[in-house]
């Protein structure tokens, strides 16, 4: 072997590892993915459940068989869908009014989720009142999704603009302007 043909060896091998050592490199200071929440109104998210074909489809069929129950004259179950009703009132109440959780309802649209959070560029879906996992992504930027979300349900169009107001006020009143989130 000439001098030459070592020195080129040599040099193929330091170019090699310098190539390989950057690669390595490259891929370990590659971005991570951007986080960015989207934050959302769950009480407006409630009313437009409350305005929309599925709460309709869901009282129509508890009244059928509240209806068929009573016809039959089976007293314990007359009773048990009463009470059924009164706890759905009750949580759509504390979901509307106060700062309950929503995920029942967002279950009820979980095939439009990932269109709106494509859409809206988002990761995740966080209500503007849940304070721990606010305080877990302290720091992260937010997008509000509230109306992407309201939509998604196909209110009535009172229930969309009760939604839209619902936003401007404080959870628990029916008057005053909404606290910051």
């Amino acid at each position: 072997m000439t001098p030459r043909d070592c020195v080129r060896r040599r040099l193929a091998g330091l170019l090699f590892g310098l190539a390989s050592g950057a690669l390595a490199c490259a891929q370990q200071i590659a971005p991570a993915p951007t986080v960015r929440l989207g934050l959302y109104d769950s009480r407006a998210v409630a009313i437009a459940y409350a305005g929309s074909p599925h709460l309709a489809k869901t009282m129509q069929e508890l009244k059928a068989r509240h209806r068929k129950a009573k016809e039959a004259g089976d007293a314990m179950e007359v009773s048990r869908l009463e009470s059924e009703g009164a706890a759905l009132q009750r949580r759509l109440h504390d979901q509307g009014f106060g700062t309950a959780p929503v995920d029942d309802l967002l279950g009820l649209i979980a095939d439009r989720l990932p269109a709106i959070r494509e859409e809206a560029g988002v990761t995740a879906f966080v209500s503007k009142w849940d304070r721990e996992a606010l305080a877990k992504h302290r720091g992260t930027p937010t997008r509000d999704v509230t109306m992407r979300l309201v939509d998604a349900f196909g209110p009535s169009a009172k229930a969309r603009r009760n939604a839209v107001e619902i936003q401007s006020r404080r959870p628990g009143t029916r008057a005053g302007p909404a606290e910051d989130s």
